[in-house]
């Protein structure tokens, strides 16, 4: 069976923006490899404010105070607070 023609003529919409952003090879692969799973794929926005989240942890590492962390995010004192305190719950 040709599994590349199926995918280019699948009318499952997953399938097609698989097709078209990794083009047929790599949906393939990913199909092979994940399929029958639920797979979550998060935001732009979440993976940033995940990174955002680790700088702000290891800035508070090297020292730097809430107030200093607070004015170079632009986050009130309690976000910066709550942050880092969730950083340190996910490392225990």
């Amino acid at each position: 069976m040709d599994f590349e023609r199926v995918l280019v003529n699948s009318e499952n919409e997953t399938i097609q923006l698989f097709v078209s952003v990794l083009g047929t090879e790599k949906a393939l692969a990913l199909i092979k490899a994940a399929g029958g799973a639920q797979i979550y794929i998060p935001s732009i926005e979440t993976i940033m404010k995940d990174e955002r989240n680790k700088e702000i942890y290891l800035d508070f590492g090297k020292g730097a105070t809430y107030s200093e962390l607070r004015k170079k995010y632009g986050l009130s004192e309690k976000m910066i607070r709550e942050i880092i305190n969730n950083v340190l719950k996910r490392k225990k």
